[in-house]
């Protein structure tokens, strides 16, 4: 499949044509075994770990010391009233509904991404993100993957 790109955002090609680092997680028990490899829904909210913060659900979908993939779900919550930066490339995709982010920097552009859109935030870029309209009633979904250490 391939994507259109506009700057760090590649928009994904439709099947039928989210801040904050989660604690890595021990075990996957929750989710189903297929041999080597693990499988999760975040549609469902299935994660080997979820937490809930003042700024949406966190789950962990895979952790293991070097990369994390998480899962963040936005609905009802507050617009973090700082801005996040992450030590690493943070790469950002949303799975349902929009996400809004807006950057600290006035040099950057805000960006709102819709379902099947990624954003890829370099490392120490300051931004925080959250469900857009402020008013939908459905959550904003989005996977986040980025090294850790």
């Amino acid at each position: 499949a391939t994507g259109t790109r506009t700057g760090n955002t590649i928009s994904l090609p439709s099947a039928n044509a989210s801040m904050h680092p989660a604690t890595p997680a021990e075990s996957f028990q929750q989710l189903p075994d297929l041999g080597h490899s693990r499988r999760a829904a975040p549609l469902r909210k299935e994660a080997a770990g979820v937490r809930t913060t003042p700024f949406g659900e966190v789950g962990t979908i895979f952790s293991d010391g070097a990369l994390e993939v998480v899962w963040v779900s936005k609905q009802g919550e507050a617009v973090d009233p700082d801005w996040f930066e992450q030590d690493q490339t943070d790469v950002l995709a949303v799975i349902h509904g929009e996400l809004k982010v807006e950057f600290e920097s006035p040099s950057l552009e805000d960006a709102v991404l819709g379902t099947g859109e990624v954003l890829v935030l370099p490392a120490g870029c300051r931004c925080r993100a959250y469900r857009w309209p402020r008013d939908a009633t459905e959550a904003t979904v989005f996977l986040a993957t980025y090294r850790l250490g």
